[in-house]
């Protein structure tokens, strides 16, 4: 068995990093607010690039915190 210490090391660490990267996530998507409205159809296009990328990475960090606490949910 694992430690209970270290498993709410871990838990914790894992919320910082959810945490972490819904920060960087809001300052893409303000980054690329800002690109879209301020440049011409260059900045347009460069957005229009980049959302699809953004999007999947977005769920994907929502999908593995969903994952996470679905398999702590199942096991306790």
């Amino acid at each position: 068995m694992i430690e209970p210490r270290l498993l709410k090391f871990l838990a914790n660490l894992l919320q910082l990093l959810f945490v972490t990267s819904l920060f960087f996530s809001v300052m893409i998507l303000v980054y690329m607010g800002i690109m879209y409205i301020t440049r011409s159809t260059k900045g347009a296009e460069e957005v229009h690039r980049w959302l699809p990328f953004f999007v999947i990475g977005l769920v994907i960090v929502f999908l593995s915190f969903t994952i996470i606490k679905l398999i702590e949910l199942f096991f306790k």
